[in-house]
């Protein structure tokens, strides 16, 4: 089967993140499970690729407006327990129309095992095509990367006044993040040479300040559905 994960019903009914003090990125081999999912050629949210049947309108470029590839989307799924009113379960699943080229600049990431944590502190890289000031209104056409690092649960829940849960996973605080456009996008951790899928671009504060963290759906905490509704 070949799938891609991104976020439920806050990717796809609102562009809400984005990448602030990020990077442009020069080609796609740093993040070549980056995808950009488009309604009418426009980027409205970001996606990783977790094997080679996924969802959306741009692999393969770091351009969003000149995809290498372009696939239309057949099937997603949300999780059943997402939670609008608290943003829990911010999860999707979606299946492409045909499969994706597999080469050096299109490529799945490894997902992480059921119950995988990392503590606060290790290093993380997001990448996606929105904002780059918060509060701003034009997406850069070029793929931004930011490097990061996560945040602990705790530390997380008193700065964000907001319950962080088993499935949140906060980064941030070193100078960049994420922000509007970004949603969906990839949270990623490399471990022993290996780069995991650890979260989804979820939510964060508004115009994306730097004193605080944004959120990631942690993807350890439903792996089981993930795997799930990659075996239909």
């Amino acid at each position: 089967m070949k799938i891609f994960i991104a976020l439920c019903l806050v990717a796809l009914a609102a562009a809400n993140e984005r990448i602030i003090n990020g990077e442009d990125a020069t080609s796609m081999e740093a993040t070549p499970w980056q995808v950009s999912l488009q309604r009418f050629g426009s980027h409205f949210c970001g996606g990783s690729l977790i094997s080679d049947i996924l969802v959306t309108v741009n692999m393969g470029s770091i351009d969003y407006t000149a995809p290498a590839q372009s696939i239309a989307v057949d099937t997603f799924v949300c999780n059943p327990n997402y939670r609008s009113l608290v943003i829990d379960y911010d999860y999707a699943v979606i299946k492409l129309s045909e499969k994706a080229t597999i080469n050096k600049d299109v490529e799945p990431i490894a997902l992480p095992a059921s119950g995988k944590e990392y503590p606060g502190g290790t290093a993380a890289l997001i990448s996606g095509w929105g904002l780059t000031v918060g509060g701003g209104n034009t997406l850069p056409t070029t793929l931004q990367y930011a490097n990061t690092q996560l945040v602990d649960a705790d530390e997380c829940t008193t700065i964000m006044s907001k319950q962080i849960t088993n499935r949140m996973q906060c980064a941030g605080l070193v100078g960049n993040s994420a922000c509007n456009g970004d949603s969906g996008g990839p949270l990623a951790v490399q471990d022993n040479g290996v780069w995991y899928l650890i979260g989804n671009t979820s939510f964060g504060r508004n115009n994306c300040p730097l004193n605080y963290p944004a959120v990631w759906s942690k993807n350890s905490a439903v792996i089981e559905w993930i795997n799930g509704e990659m075996a239909k």
